[in-house]
């Protein structure tokens, strides 16, 4: 099990935590750490420390743990487990049960997923062998359970005490603090409302859809605060991607990436093709993550990437630059709704332009390119082919751009 930084352009870096080679249940730094099928990374950059500090569920040893920043790159982080699995010096795999004591007492069992309060920094998970919600504050390392009733696995709503809980594949905490999840087994959307502590069914997936409902780790955004009239939930269904628009009582699904068909039959269609919508195919989808108001990022996990989706809607794999050299990388190509460039090594005292221009040479745009990362609408540009001129000091880039629509 490894821990691996990509940034937005795709870039793997060479840290790592663990050894892909060798798992296990060892608190060291970098490589000499070993973890086990770490899932739900999450980056403590709310809190009023903003730490940046990076912490996982170590599903195979039952824990949360947690790694210094990839800041010093050249310097190895140092793993700690903090709540749950035992202690690793004494033991060489973690310990599950259900138990919610503090720290390293506490027993966790299948945990999968794992959602940040954006209110207090603490961590809401799901605790899927003991059938609980459970709040984790990572810093005193208390445990408590918000939702579910041990090992009931009936998926009722009701009260604490009353409610249950089935095998819960994304959970997302809105401004409110009020939780939402999905529940892979019932196809079901439930609600966790902080204020009265109960949990509530608001909607179930059209199963007439035949989406297929492979098992995903943090498999589930939502996009829209509380105070919106509408809000958008994607969830990761092996191999599509689906949008639930929620505008009220009123729900509208959508798929917005991957291929539609009868789970489990020949219709069901994966693969690894970049393209608008049900044009796309992919194969295993795990932890989206939204990347800004644009751009959601996840794991095509059987064909190892990691990829984007516009929620225009368009999608393609981040690691397929376009056209890039020493000083520029231009992607993607084709277009349809933004042009990314990314000047490699950018200075500010140095402004570049971009000029876009038909076949003929007439201008159909042009900007400055004021940072290192840099985005053109081309939205409003008709299907066809142009040229894409990027010059900063004497360095200058030509490059052919296909737009589609």
């Amino acid at each position: 099990g490894i821990i691996a930084m990509v940034d937005k352009d795709g870039k793997v870096y060479t840290q790592r935590i663990g050894s892909a080679s060798a798992g296990g249940y060892t608190d060291a730094a970098g490589v000499t750490a070993r973890l086990n099928n770490p899932t739900t990374v999450i980056v403590d950059n709310i809190s009023s420390v903003k730490s940046d500090t990076i912490f996982w569920i170590d599903a195979g040893n039952f824990a949360i743990r947690k790694a210094d920043p990839f800041i010093a790159l050249s310097t190895a982080q140092k793993v700690k487990t903090i709540i749950g699995g035992g202690d690793p010096s004494a033991t060489t795999q973690g310990a599950n049960g259900d138990v919610a004591k503090s720290g390293l007492g506490a027993r966790f069992d299948n945990l999968k997923v794992m959602a940040l309060d954006p209110v207090t920094g603490e961590f809401i998970i799901a605790d899927n062998g003991n059938a609980f919600i459970r709040r984790v504050n990572h810093r005193n390392g208390s445990v408590t359970n918000i939702a579910g009733k041990t090992q009931d696995f009936s998926s009722k709503d009701g009260s604490f005490g009353t409610s249950t809980l089935y095998d819960i594949s994304g959970i997302v905490v809105d401004d409110n603090q009020d939780i939402y999840f999905y529940e892979n087994s019932t196809n079901k959307i439930r609600k966790y409302t902080k204020s009265t502590g109960s949990v509530s069914t608001i909607y179930t997936i059209n199963t007439a859809q035949k989406y297929s409902y492979g098992t995903a780790y943090q498999g589930m955004l939502k996009i829209g605060n509380s105070k919106a009239t509408s809000s958008d939930f994607y969830l990761a269904m092996d191999g599509k991607i689906i949008r639930i628009n929620m505008a009220g009582s009123k729900f509208t699904e959508y798929v917005v990436a991957g291929q539609k068909g009868d789970f489990g039959t020949a219709s069901e269609d994966y693969g690894d093709k970049d393209g608008p919508g049900a044009a796309s195919k992919l194969y295993e989808v795990h932890g989206l993550f939204q990347l800004n108001a644009d751009t959601i990022l996840f794991a095509d996990r059987n064909n190892n990437k990691v990829k984007a989706i516009n929620l225009k809607g368009k999608y393609t794999g981040i690691e397929k630059v376009s056209y890039q050299n020493a000083s520029f990388a231009v992607y993607p190509n084709p277009a349809s709704y933004e042009l990314n460039i990314r000047l490699n090594s950018f200075n500010a005292h140095n402004i570049s332009t971009a000029t876009i221009s038909d076949i003929s040479g007439r201008v159909i745009s042009q900007k400055p390119l004021t940072q290192e990362y840099n985005t053109l609408d081309v939205s409003t540009m008709k299907s066809g082919i142009y040229i894409v001129q990027v010059q900063s000091g004497t360095d200058i880039l030509t490059s052919r751009l296909v737009v589609t629509h």
